[in-house]
């Protein structure tokens, strides 16, 4: 079995569908600024933990080019129950066979990637870590030229890392 895809390695471009049956490709997304997918699925409690704070990712930066997708291993019906469970408002995607998780070689989730213009993965965190999701965050904000703001603040009382 190869190793899960990380950091320098080339994308793998996919094309997955949401709950409502839309399509969502990551090669055009990402033409248009920075693109973070993250894998997860509902019976893993480091993801339920991880979501709400890429939910902060995406109300950061919405409307602004960089995009925040959830990859689902779930049933469209549960991944829609989840969205609302959350209060969560990125697009959440289903990988129904496994299909793009199996291209990234993934063997646990979470796992969060940043991809953009370029052919290769800008960042990788293979399971909640404060540190990535605050990196990312500030990649966001410099190409945007905004100010940066922290996905995981010492408010949170978060782990620097929370595996799954």
């Amino acid at each position: 079995m190869a190793s899960q895809r990380t950091v320098g390695e080339p994308v793998i471009d996919f094309i997955l569908r949401d709950t409502a049956g839309r399509s969502y490709h990551s090669a055009d997304t990402r033409r248009h600024g920075p693109l973070v997918f993250a894998f997860y699925k509902r019976s893993c409690p480091t993801c339920l933990y991880t979501l709400p704070f890429l939910e902060r990712l995406h109300q950061a930066y919405q409307g602004n080019g960089p995009r925040v997708w959830g990859i689902s291993q779930d049933t469209p019906e549960d991944t829609a129950a989840l969205a609302h469970e959350l209060g969560l408002t990125f697009p959440l995607l289903i990988d129904r066979d496994y299909e793009v998780t199996e291209a990234y070689d993934l063997v646990s989730v979470p796992n969060i990637y940043l991809v953009d213009q370029g052919d290769t993965i800008v960042r990788h965190a293979p399971a909640f870590i404060a540190d990535e999701l605050n990196a990312i965050s500030r990649i966001f904000s410099e190409r945007l030229g905004q100010p940066y703001r922290a996905v995981v603040t010492e408010d949170d009382h978060a782990p620097s890392l929370k595996p799954g």
